[in-house]
């Protein structure tokens, strides 16, 4: 009978990755006057450029495309939030979202937009 020898070989790969999270700073609280346009913006360092920004107006997510915002994802390291033709409806808490390139939250902010004034109407 022939004997056979086998070896196993392992290798072992370790990555160290250093992860910063992101800071996001508030630049401007905004408080609005009726059918005014108004603007959230932050400064986000740290920013990975495969992280993703999302705002929200109360828990629901804001369509972009809806023509009542404006918003940039990200640029550079702001990112913006337009509101136009601002009402009570509008009245909520705005957060905006920062999630890394694995989809996991990674900071977010927010803050309550009031609706203070009289409602006589202003073209944005």
């Amino acid at each position: 009978m022939r004997r056979v020898n086998r070896k196993i070989y392992a290798l072992y790969f370790v990555f160290h990755i250093d992860l910063v999270r992101p800071v996001v700073r508030l630049l401007s609280v905004p408080e609005a006057t009726y059918h005014e346009c108004i603007e959230y913006k932050v400064t986000i360092d740290n920013l990975s450029p495969q992280s993703k920004i999302v705002w929200l107006k109360g828990s629901t997510v804001i369509d972009l495309n809806d023509p009542k915002y404006k918003g940039s994802t990200c640029n550079d390291d702001n990112a913006v939030l337009q509101i136009d033709n601002v009402t009570e409806t509008d009245e909520d808490i705005y957060t905006v979202k920062v999630y890394n390139d694995l989809g996991q939250e990674e900071i977010c902010c927010s803050e309550k937009l009031k609706v203070v004034g009289g409602k006589t109407l202003m073209i944005c």
